[in-house]
């Protein structure tokens, strides 16, 4: 799947992916000792990437992201403290891309779906995570980052899920350099404790949050 070797995305070239088999073993893999695990509880009420605002548009839910930003997203269910987790590409401070994994009920099987979304009218999302950004947001780079994600692998201790999805899907492209994180579980699953944290201010808030991850 996608390469270790950054160079190619910094430089502001054509991204490319390595063999999935390769990609595969080395997601499956647990965290190295150059990865040291800490007690971290992240701040409910962070510093934002751009604060929700109220608007006199009712149809406006005020949320505004960093265009080229790729974030890491939670949207209410409709079920108590169970959440839709997601990612999405901006393509402007109130548009992008989502790439996610869906399924209609429970007993239906996962499948990937890649869509545009206004997140004006997203009213469910709570928590939009910034996790890394983009050069560009051309049809390369999204094609690019859409091969990385789709054939990710989720960690083999996870039942599969939307989350488990996202996590793995977060691995896979600090593992190919499109985001500054060290490619390891234990940094990833800091992520997750953080937009679980963020979530769950969110929601006794009544609010919701555009913030850029700190592990960044």
């Amino acid at each position: 799947m996608c390469i270790r070797d950054s160079s190619q995305i910094t430089d502001r070239t054509k991204p490319a992916c390595k063999s999935k088999d390769q990609h595969k073993k080395r997601a499956m893999a647990e965290p190295t000792s150059t990865c040291q695990s800490t007690s971290t509880t992240p701040s409910l009420t962070p510093e934002t990437d751009t604060p929700s605002s109220s608007t006199s548009n009712l149809s406006d839910d005020g949320i505004r992201l960093s265009p080229n930003g790729i974030y890491l997203t939670l949207s209410e269910m409709g079920r108590h403290e169970k959440y839709h987790w997601a990612l999405l590409i901006a393509h402007s401070p109130t548009a992008g891309t989502v790439l996610q994994q869906l399924r209609p009920n429970d007993e239906a099987e996962w499948e990937y779906s890649i869509q545009p979304a206004d997140v004006t009218t997203s009213r469910a999302m709570l928590v939009a995570l910034k996790v890394g950004e983009l050069p560009d947001v051309n049809a390369e780079w999204l094609a690019a980052v859409d091969e990385c994600v789709r054939s990710s692998s989720i960690r083999d201790s996870e039942k599969f899920s939307c989350r488990a999805w996202v996590m793995g899907a977060i691995f896979a492209l600090a593992d190919g350099g499109f985001i500054d994180l060290e490619p390891c579980w234990v940094k990833v699953g800091m992520v997750e404790e953080e937009a679980k944290a963020l979530v769950a201010g969110a929601t006794s808030l009544d609010t919701s949050m555009v913030v850029s991850s700190k592990y960044l």
